[in-house]
């Protein structure tokens, strides 16, 4: 029986996908929602793939990639610091474009200071 991590308080409990998702229809059919970080009202279905993977869901909410989505977070996490590198081979302290829009956001470009957006450019 396959089993999805929950993780309640940063504790794994393992419950298999389909108990999850008669819960969550049990739940739904009784007038509960499900609200996820951000903005976000899911339907039990969507629950199960938020516990299976997250930055899936996510990425299927905001229209976009999930490899876009996971390069948007990890860049928004960092505080938007430039991922360029200096030629001593630190990386930049510099901030990247001040918060793009996730649709528009381009690894390598987006995530760079004016100084390090030319990728050819990267050892600045």
């Amino acid at each position: 029986m396959e089993t999805t991590p929950i993780k309640p308080d940063s504790e794994a409990m393992p419950v298999a996908s389909h108990d999850l998702l008669a819960a969550a229809r049990m739940l739904a059919d009784q007038g509960i929602h499900f609200w996820i970080p951000g903005r976000y009202d899911i339907n039990p279905e969507q629950v199960v793939k938020y516990a299976e993977d997250a930055d899936a869901l996510y990425a299927e909410l905001e229209g976009v990639e999930k490899w876009r989505y996971a390069a948007y977070k990890d860049y928004m996490e960092s505080g938007g610091q430039c991922t360029g590198t200096t030629k001593k081979g630190n990386q930049c302290r510099n901030a990247g474009e001040n918060y793009p829009s996730i649709k528009s956001f381009t690894p390598g470009i987006s995530d760079r200071c004016d100084c390090h957006m030319d990728i050819s450019s990267a050892n600045a």
